[in-house]
């Protein structure tokens, strides 16, 4: 529960408030009848960075899940689950640290140059 389920709810929560106030402020910078050029603009960062944080929350989750489901289950189920399956989700778990900088290669380009460089 310390290890993954609480801090998963703290951070979905935390990004879910972030989402909101960016909502917000995308909704005031419209009402302030901005350029519609700034506006679409801002509406198009809005939606990026929205698309960015769900895809990398839903990797961490989905990558990071498995293992944890394992922990709870296996005592329950008598401690069934074989020692080579706790491994798998071991390092499918650690892959999600593989993913994390292709996403953001994905969708920044300025993090493909700094990638490029290293």
């Amino acid at each position: 529960l310390l290890s993954f389920y609480i801090p998963g709810v703290i951070m979905l929560c935390i990004y879910l408030k972030i989402y909101l106030i960016a909502q917000q402020q995308v909704r005031s910078i419209h009402n302030k009848h901005m350029q519609s050029k700034s506006s679409a603009a801002a509406s198009k960062m809005e939606r990026k960075a929205t698309k960015t944080l769900a895809i990398i929350m839903g990797v961490f989750l989905s990558f990071w899940l498995p293992f944890f489901l394992c922990n709870i289950i296996d005592p329950l189920t008598g401690y069934s689950i074989p020692p080579l399956w706790f491994d798998m989700v071991v390092w499918i778990g650690y892959f999600n640290s593989t993913c994390n900088p292709l996403v953001y290669a994905l969708f920044y380009s300025w993090f493909r140059k700094a990638f490029r460089i290293i």
